[in-house]
C-alpha cells in the first residue's frame, strides 16, 4: 500500500542518516507489483540507470573478468494433436564472462549437475554470437543435435532460434561492478517435437 511504502521509505532514509559511509543514489517504488515480477517499471528503471554500454567499456582498453552462478532452464516439448506435454528440468552451474575490447565470452558450466558446459562469444564482426555445447547431458532428452552453432542470434531456417542478452552494470560508466543477462537457444525437431534452453546468469568483478 501506499502507507507501506512511505514508511519503508523512512526506515532506509533513516538508517542512511545513521550511516554517513552510505549515500541514497535514488529512489525507485513498484506499487502493486509482486517482487517475483521482474518486468517492473522501477525495476526497470533502476537497471537502465545503472547499465554500461559496451562503447564505454570499450574505452577503458582494458579486458575484465566476472564470475558468478547460473541457471539453466530446460523444456522439451512433445506436441500430438490438441495436446501439449512438456517435460521441464532446471540445472544449476557457475559463470564466468570475460570482456576484452568490446568481444564477449561467456562460459556457464552445468557439467556437475549433469548437463553441458556452454560457451558462448561474439563473433568476429561483434554483430551476433556463436554456441558451444560441451560434453553429454546425462539425460538424453536435453541433448541438443547441434553443439557447435555460429550466428544463432535469430530466427534459423533448420528451426532453431536463440538470443542474447548481457548487461554491464556500476556506479559510474568507467567503473563497472557487475554482469547480468541470459541466453536462448533453441531447436523443433518436427512439428511436434522441440528443446529449449533458457540460461540466465548473474556474476560480479574479479
Amino acid at each position: 500500500t501506499d502507507e507501506t511504502l512511505v514508511v519503508q521509505q523512512m526506515l532506509v532514509e533513516k538508517f542512511i542518516e545513521e550511516h554517513p559511509d552510505l549515500k541514497l543514489a535514488g529512489t525507485y517504488i513498484d506499487n502493486g507489483f509482486s517482487g517475483t515480477n521482474f518486468e517492473r517499471p522501477g525495476f526497470l528503471k533502476l537497471m537502465d540507470a545503472r547499465r554500461i554500454e559496451k562503447d564505454d567499456l570499450i574505452q577503458l582498453q582494458q579486458p575484465m573478468t566476472f564470475e558468478g552462478t547460473a541457471v539453466a532452464a530446460l523444456n522439451y516439448q512433445n506436441e500430438t494433436g490438441q495436446d501439449r506435454v512438456e517435460y521441464p528440468k532446471n540445472y544449476e552451474g557457475t559463470a564466468n564472462l570475460v570482456f576484452n575490447n568490446g568481444k564477449e565470452t561467456l562460459t556457464t558450466d552445468f557439467s556437475k549437475d549433469g548437463w553441458y558446459n556452454v560457451v558462448v562469444t561474439s563473433n568476429a564482426n561483434q554483430d551476433n554470437y556463436n554456441i558451444q555445447f560441451n560434453g553429454t547431458p546425462q539425460d538424453t532428452m536435453y541433448q541438443f543435435k547441434n553443439t557447435d552453432v555460429k550466428d544463432f542470434v535469430g530466427n534459423k531456417a533448420d528451426g532453431s532460434y536463440g538470443a542474447v542478452d548481457i548487461g554491464y552494470y556500476g556506479e559510474t560508466k568507467d567503473n563497472p561492478s557487475e554482469a547480468a543477462g541470459y541466453v536462448a537457444y533453441g531447436e523443433r525437431y518436427n512439428n511436434s517435437t522441440n528443446l529449449h534452453a533458457q540460461i540466465g546468469f548473474g556474476a560480479v568483478k574479479k
